[in-house]
């Protein structure tokens, strides 16, 4: 056979024969059903014949199938597989409308390989080819130019793989993409493909994954099929495949068995951004909700919750203890203050609805209180606020007047004397009272004075009489200021003295 040289592009039509229907030389012929076969090259899909009965049954046929004439009167299909099967099913209702078929017999090609080729054609040429069916078509179509190639019936122009792009009406970008959905997808997952339920752009995302995630995903497919698989799931996947796939170690040392399981949460995923963001499962926060989570991670989770627990009930003992603590010691102190008061209380003769000024001026507190916190009784207290606690108030105002019923100082309600009676005041050693003098001392000595800097305006401060002058008592310089009074202050173990 002649070597012929062609670009497939723009002449395979020609060196095939024509198989467009559009030859009006060519001849119709009726054909009954029965004498009609499929070839056994055809791998084209043959869903939907069900709809395509009815749609004939309603129109009428509209395309005559395309035959080659074969061995004892039978017709092998070139083009109309789908058209034979629903023409059958519409013959088992009405055999005599539907048993003739119109056909074009058409003539056998130079060689098997451009027969069918021819087959391929025919066949793309009238049916809406799904992803997988193109992906079909593009490998044998190669495998049937290289076969033309290799026996020396044609010779092409340029790469093979821009001759089978053309030859099959697709783009070499597209043409790579089903290359490599076909060498890299996982059976497990192509499967999925094929029956239509992954797409070709999730096919593409998922044959970049490693092997085992695939794997992983394929076996959760299983259960739902694998409609749920969108396009951005299987980038999400593809951006975090190395987190996901990398093996991970448990706290216990143990390499995790659950890291390829991730992938099938992030598929699942009902929101773009709600993909699992790998890691040990025990630190998501998405633990307990989980459908996919390792069943280690969530015992070791129940493990974790119930150390917290333990360690929030220790934590409410001691503080409770702390609290009871606290408590005990105000209580004591009320108890002191209380003890403390009550002599005088009983001097006073007070009886228990007589009250006394608190702590702020609306608030009283009734000596029968008083009389039960000195003998421990505290009613049904169980805690203070602040200095609620306390019998003895500090506000001034409160001072005085529990110092006036009670006939006793303030030194004494505040416990910085054991003397309930008020000090004598202080005498000098003639018995005086001590008073402030004018006029200069007659001895060096050290005083209190009182100077005036003139305009009504004075100032007290210690200061020493020595040598007919005042001076600072601190600083050896002279005091030019008048002294219009002072007291001479008695050494302390020579404290005073130079």
């Amino acid at each position: 056979m002649a070597k012929q040289k062609f670009d497939l592009g723009d002449t395979l039509a020609g060196v095939l024969g024509n198989v467009s229907g559009s030859d009006t030389q060519e001849q119709i012929e009726y054909i009954e059903l029965k004498y009609l076969v499929s070839d056994e090259r055809n791998f084209y899909s043959m869903d939907g014949v069900d709809e395509l009965a009815a749609n004939i049954e309603l129109v009428g046929l509209q395309q005559p199938l395309r035959v080659l004439k074969g061995d004892s009167g039978f017709y092998v299909i070139v083009s109309g597989h789908r058209r034979a099967a629903a023409l059958r099913i519409l013959a088992e209702d009405a055999p005599e409308k539907w048993n003739r078929v119109p056909c074009i017999v058409e003539k056998p090609a130079a060689s098997p390989e451009l027969e069918e080729l021819r087959l391929i054609f025919a066949n793309s040429n009238t049916r809406t080819m799904s992803s997988v069916d193109i992906a079909r078509q593009a490998e044998r179509v190669e495998w049937l130019l290289y076969k033309l190639k290799e026996d020396g019936v044609v010779e092409f122009s340029g790469r093979m793989r821009d001759q089978v792009a053309a030859a099959c009406k697709i783009s070499t970008t597209k043409l790579a993409v089903l290359k490599a959905i076909k060498n890299n997808l996982v059976p497990e997952l192509y499967a999925f493909y094929e029956k239509g339920e992954i797409n070709e752009s999730c096919a593409y995302e998922l044959q970049k994954l490693p092997a085992e995630g695939q794997k992983a995903i394929a076996e959760s497919c299983k259960r739902t099929g694998a409609g749920f698989i969108k396009s951005w799931g299987c980038e999400r996947c593809v951006e975090h495949a190395m987190t996901y796939m990398k093996p991970q170690q448990c706290e216990n040392g143990d390499e995790c068995d659950h890291h390829a399981v991730r992938f099938v949460k992030t598929l699942r995923a009902k929101m773009a951004w709600a993909y699992c963001p790998g890691g040990c499962c025990v630190s998501c926060h998405d633990l307990r909700d989980c459908d996919h989570a390792c069943k280690k991670a969530k015992a070791k989770k129940a493990e974790k919750k119930a150390e917290k627990e333990t360690q929030k009930e220790d934590r409410e003992k001691e503080a409770a203890r702390l609290q009871k603590m606290e408590f005990q010691n105000k209580c004591k102190v009320r108890q002191e203050q209380a003890q403390r008061v009550l002599p005088l209380i009983e001097a006073a003769g007070l009886s228990d609805d007589d009250k006394l000024q608190g702590q702020y001026y609306y608030s009283k507190i009734e000596v029968g209180t008083i009389r039960k916190a000195a003998a421990g009784d505290f009613g049904d207290k169980k805690y203070f606020y602040g200095d609620d606690h306390k019998i003895i108030p500090t506000n001034a105002d409160a001072l005085m007047s529990w110092a006036d019923k009670l006939q006793c100082s303030t030194d004494y309600l505040l416990g910085r004397t054991d003397d309930p009676q008020p000090a004598a005041p202080a005498q000098q050693a003639d018995g005086n009272a001590l008073q402030f003098r004018s006029g200069d001392p007659d001895h060096d000595c050290v005083c209190w004075c009182v100077f005036s800097f003139g305009e009504g305006k004075a100032g007290c401060q210690p200061a020493k009489w020595k040598g007919g002058k005042w001076h600072f008592y601190n600083i050896n310089a002279d005091i030019d200021a008048e002294c219009i009074g002072w007291i001479e202050l008695p050494d302390y173990e020579g404290v005073l003295r130079e």
